[in-house]
């Protein structure tokens, strides 16, 4: 099932074009595209919304109940990088990543990130 899914999710331009960068070039990616005054303001707020609810106190499991009090937060994680991803222009994230890859932030052939 979930082989399935991540084959489905690497077709996906945007998600293709974020894959093919190290870690620090997908924190890149995502910088340049809240610059980027093509990409629309609802895909632009995600981000900071995130950083202010993971930030906050207040969360929907409280984060003293072990385990599910973070599982919350990884569930609110991966919904706005869903939502980010799918209200960002694929040509506009292809445009950057490819950029990004000539700039050297291009994911090592090893398999490493080589931000290690």
């Amino acid at each position: 099932m979930f082989k399935r899914l991540i084959s489905k999710a690497k077709q996906d331009p945007t998600v293709a074009a974020a894959l093919g960068l190290n870690w620090r070039g997908r924190g890149r990616l995502a910088c340049r595209l809240v610059k980027d005054r093509r990409v629309p303001l609802a895909a632009k707020l995600i981000i900071p919304l995130l950083v202010l609810y993971l930030m906050s106190p207040i969360d929907l499991i409280p984060d003293f109940i072990p385990v599910l009090g973070y599982l919350d937060d990884l569930l609110v994680l991966m919904l706005a990088v869903w939502a980010f991803a799918r209200l960002a222009p694929p040509g506009i994230v292809a445009d950057i990543a490819g950029a990004l890859v000539k700039e050297g932030y291009a994911k090592a052939e090893d398999g490493d990130d080589g931000d290690g």
